[in-house]
C-alpha cells in the first residue's frame, strides 16, 4: 500500500510540476516537435528513476516520435510489476484499473506521434490530455483502493476468518443531535445518525433513556424517535422555509462530547436555497455544522424550526459550506407519519428565552451497534456516522 500512496502523490506532483517547467509555443520548425518529445520523454524518466527507484526504462533514448510509445509500455510493466507486488492476485480490479490507464495514456502517445511526423503537434493540448488521465487514473485507483482495505480491513478476502470474540458485544459507537419537537416525546434527527443502531439512547438531565423509533425517511435523510420523556419545552416548526440571507442558529453537540457536554451554538445566515447537486429539499448555510451537530435544530430568533442539520462540505481550501434539510420536508415527513407540531411563534425571543428553549429542547443522542457492525460501517465508502475516535 505504502508504494502505491507514493505514486498517487507523486503522480499529483508531476502534474503541477509540468505546468509549471513546459515552455510552450515552440517554434514550428523542421524537426523542432521533437524537442518537446525529447522535453517529455526526460521527464517521465526523471520522475521514474527519482520516485521509483527504477532505471529499467532509462535504457529508452529519444530516438523520434515512437519514444513516448515505447516509454509508455515500459512504464506499463513497472507498474504491473510493482501493483503485483503490493496487493498480489488479490484485488484483480486494481490491475484492471491500471491496465486502463495504460491504454489511454498510449492512445494518447501514439496519437501526438502521427501529429508530430506530420509537422503539426500541439504539446498544450497533449499535457491538458495527459493530466486529466492521470486525475481519472488516481480518482479510479483511489476508489478501487478504498475497497480493497476495506476488504482486507473486514476479513472479506479469499481466506474467510472467524469473527473476533468481542465482535457481537453492543458498545456505545457514534453520536449525533436530536431535538423535541412534542410533549410525548417525539424527537427529529437525521436518518444516519440512528442508522444501523441496535439501541439508540437519549441523553437528558443525567439520564440516559433508549427510543424507539417511529418513522424514517432514507431519501431526505430524516428520522423520528420517542423517548419515554415528557420535555417541559419543545420547538415549534416554521410555516414558512427559509430566504436567502436570513438569520439561523443552529444547535447541537459537535464532535460530541469530545470538547465538552454542554450543548454548543453557531451563528450564520442562509447563503443558498438549494443544496448539494441542486437538492431543493435542503439550503446552504454559513453557520457551521460538524460531525455530531446531525440531527440538530436550525432556528430562528423566534424558535421556530427552519430545518435540521444534515451535512457540511468537506474539502481542502472550502469553507463555510453547511446543509440543513428545509421545514417544509420535515413537515411533510412528519405529516404522513401523524405527527404534529406545535404553531409557530410570531414574536422574537430574547437571547435567553432562546437559550433556554434551545438548551432544555435539544439532545445529546447516542448509537449502540455490534463491533462487527461498527468495523463494516466505518470501511464503507457512504458512512456519514460521527464514530468516536477510538473505533476509527
Amino acid at each position: 500500500m505504502k508504494k502505491i500512496s507514493i505514486i498517487l502523490v507523486m503522480l499529483f506532483w508531476c502534474e503541477v510540476s509540468f505546468a509549471i517547467d513546459y515552455a510552450p509555443n515552440l517554434e514550428k520548425k523542421e524537426g523542432e516537435h521533437y524537442k518537446v518529445y525529447n522535453e517529455y520523454v526526460n521527464k517521465l524518466n526523471n520522475f521514474w528513476t527519482r520516485y521509483w527507484d527504477d532505471n529499467s526504462c532509462k535504457s529508452i533514448k529519444f530516438g523520434g516520435p515512437t519514444a513516448l510509445m515505447d516509454l509508455e509500455n515500459c512504464y506499463y510493466r513497472i507498474l504491473k510489476k510493482h501493483f503485483r507486488a503490493t496487493v498480489g492476485n488479490k484485488s484483480q480490479r486494481l490491475l484492471d484499473v491500471n491496465h486502463s490507464y495504460y491504454r489511454r495514456q498510449f492512445g494518447l502517445a501514439k496519437k501526438f506521434a502521427k501529429l508530430s511526423v506530420a509537422g503539426y503537434y500541439n504539446p498544450d493540448a497533449y499535457e491538458s490530455q495527459w493530466v486529466a488521465n492521470v486525475k481519472s487514473w488516481v480518482s479510479d485507483l483511489d476508489y478501487e483502493l478504498d475497497k480493497f482495505a476495506m476488504a482486507q480491513n473486514s476479513k472479506y478476502l479469499e481466506e474467510p476468518t472467524q469473527p473476533s470474540p468481542g465482535d457481537g458485544k453492543i458498545v456505545a459507537a457514534a453520536s449525533g443531535t436530536g431535538f423535541f419537537v412534542s410533549r410525548g416525546g417525539h424527537l427529529v434527527t437525521n436518518h444516519h445518525v440512528i442508522e444501523g443502531c441496535n439501541v439508540i439512547k437519549v441523553n437528558f438531565k443525567g439520564k440516559e433513556i433508549e427510543t424507539k423509533i417511529i418513522a424514517v425517511d432514507k431519501s431526505n435523510d430524516l428520522a423520528i424517535v420517542k423517548a419515554k420523556i415528557n420535555p417541559s419545552k419543545v420547538f415549534p416548526v416554521s410555516n414558512e422555509d427559509v430566504s436567502l440571507l436570513q438569520d439561523v442558529v443552529v444547535a447541537g453537540f459537535p464532535l460530541g462530547k469530545k470538547v465538552s457536554s454542554a450543548i454548543k451554538i453557531h451563528k450564520g445566515s442562509v447563503t443558498a436555497l438549494a443544496g448539494y447537486n441542486d437538492n431543493y429539499s435542503n439550503f446552504q448555510t454559513d453557520a457551521t455544522i460538524n460531525q455530531g451537530n446531525s440531527g440538530g435544530p436550525i432556528m430562528n430568533q423566534k424558535g421556530n424550526i427552519l430545518g435540521v442539520a444534515v451535512a457540511t462540505w468537506v474539502e481542502k481550501g472550502v469553507q463555510s459550506v453547511h446543509f440543513g434539510i428545509k421545514s417544509s420536508t420535515l413537515k411533510t415527513f412528519a405529516k404522513s407519519n401523524s405527527v404534529n407540531f406545535l404553531q409557530p411563534n410570531f414574536r422574537e425571543m430574547s437571547n435567553a428565552d432562546l437559550g433556554k428553549l434551545i438548551t432544555e429542547a435539544t439532545v445529546y443522542l447516542e448509537c449502540w451497534m455490534t463491533v462487527a457492525k461498527i468495523k463494516t460501517m466505518i470501511a464503507s465508502r457512504d458512512n456519514k456516522k460521527a464514530f468516536y475516535s477510538k473505533f476509527k
